[in-house]
């Protein structure tokens, strides 16, 4: 399995008080990952496990009662790491 392609495409949309995020998996990959949600002070505002599936997986987090700012939006497999950074405003 090439770990190096285990996500592929990485989106994220804010809409209203919810965080809407896809992703686009590679069709030989798929397993147990972590999903956070990480202020610019290191403390995880959002933690929860998500099991990706070969294809498009989607999750949407509740945001509105997060104070405005910058965060990480941090995807962990077994062997890999991506983040985003984005901006909440509401």
């Amino acid at each position: 399995m090439n770990w190096k392609r285990k996500i592929w495409r990485f989106i994220w949309c804010l809409l209203g008080h919810k965080l809407q995020v896809w992703l686009d998996i590679d069709k030989n990959s798929g397993g147990p990952a972590q999903l956070q949600l990480i202020d610019l002070f290191g403390r995880i505002r959002y933690q929860g496990p998500v099991t990706l599936v070969p294809g498009r997986n989607y999750k949407e987090l509740d945001v509105s009662k997060l104070p405005n700012g910058i965060y990480f939006l941090r995807v962990q497999t077994p062997h890999k790491s991506q983040v985003s950074q984005i901006f909440i405003a509401q």
